[in-house]
């Protein structure tokens, strides 16, 4: 029988151990050291670029979400407006026909 340090296969170790981390192994026992990769000027640079660009992209989209649901509310106001006078309009003219009536029922009977 082998023991467990002697089954465990370096190439089986570099792909399961990640890009940062390094996996040691001594006699009898097995320590996992973590050392973050420094990461050079250009990578971070280009992760800036790419995240300025991100971001400028949710802005876009977010201004014309804004714009788009501020069309729409004042579409919808201007409908409830349209409504409003259409029943006031109606309303009036039919409080004005009630108006005469009520004067011509008044006419016709003070004569």
């Amino acid at each position: 029988m082998t023991s467990p340090e002697n089954r465990i296969i370096n190439h089986d170790i570099a792909r399961e151990a990640g890009n940062d981390e390094h996996l040691h192994i001594t006699s009898g026992t097995i320590s996992l050291d973590y050392k973050p990769m420094q990461p050079n000027a250009t990578d971070l640079d280009q992760q800036i670029l790419e995240l300025k660009k991100k971001q400028e992209l949710q802005k876009q989209m977010l201004l014309h979400t804004f714009h788009e649901q501020t069309k729409e509310l004042e579409l919808r106001h201007k409908m409830q407006l349209e409504q409003k006078y259409q029943y006031a309009v109606h309303s009036h003219g039919a409080f004005q026909e009630l108006r005469e009536q009520r004067l011509s029922a008044a006419a016709a009977a003070a004569a």
